[in-house]
C-alpha cells in the first residue's frame, strides 16, 4: 500500500498472489508507477476471500471489504486499487488474472467484472 503524498516512483516492480490486493494507492498523490506487474492468487475464489485472513480485514485504512452471498459472487484480490488518491500515473502495466481455483475454466474473464467498477 502506498499512502505517500510526496513524489513517489515505482519502476519495474511486481506484486503477486496477495489475498486482498497487489497494489493499493490510498490517500496517495504524486505517484508514477512504471512497468508494474501483478498476478492474483490462483486458488481464489476457493476459499472465498478473505477467509484465510478474515480477522485482519479493516486493520489498515483503505482495506477492501469482500461482500458476497449466495447470489453475489465474492470479489478476488484486486490487482490495483486507487482509493481517495490523486495524480497517479501508470506507465505500463500487466495485471493478470487467469486462474480460478487453479484452473483456467473461467475463459477470458477470471474475475468478477463488478470488481473493475470499484
Amino acid at each position: 500500500m502506498i499512502e505517500s503524498r510526496n513524489p513517489t516512483w515505482l519502476y519495474g516492480t511486481s506484486s503477486e498472489h496477495s489475498v486482498f490486493y497487489q497494489y493499493e494507492f490510498f490517500g496517495a498523490a504524486n505517484v508514477i508507477a512504471g512497468i508494474i506487474q501483478t498476478e492474483h492468487p490462483y486458488y481464489q475464489p476457493t476459499p472465498k476471500p478473505p477467509e484465510q485472513f478474515k480477522d485482519a480485514v479493516g486493520k489498515f485504512n483503505g482495506d477492501p471489504t469482500f461482500p458476497c452471498n449466495d447470489t453475489e459472487p465474492c470479489d478476488e484480490g484486486w490487482a490495483l486499487r486507487v482509493v481517495e488518491s490523486s495524480d497517479i500515473t501508470i506507465l505500463g502495466a500487466g495485471l493478470y488474472s487467469w486462474f480460478e481455483t487453479y484452473t483456467q475454466d473461467c475463459g477470458k474473464i477470471c474475475q468478477n467484472p463488478r470488481a473493475t467498477l470499484y
